[in-house]
């Protein structure tokens, strides 16, 4: 599986806690396509098509959150 993008990891973050697309366009400083291109790239990395499978990953500890813990330790030295 290929690892999220720390966008593609933010915004899934965001999208956790409630946010819109357009608040999370707002608080990146992007365009709301922006973010809707990064929801739909992660949707199709984790081979889902909705919010609700999302939270569904998250709240189980899926594929979505070890994509964030591959990324996370690709930027730190072991």
């Amino acid at each position: 599986m290929e690892p999220l993008t720390q966008r593609e990891s933010e915004i899934v973050r965001s999208l956790a806690t409630g946010r819109t697309a357009a608040e999370i366009a707002a608080a990146l400083a992007v365009s709301c396509h922006t973010v809707k291109t990064h929801i739909r790239n992660v949707y199709l990395k984790l081979g889902i098509s909705n919010r609700i499978e999302l939270m569904m990953l998250l709240e189980r500890g899926g594929v979505a959150s070890r994509s964030f813990e591959v990324f996370e330790r690709r930027g730190k030295p072991e």
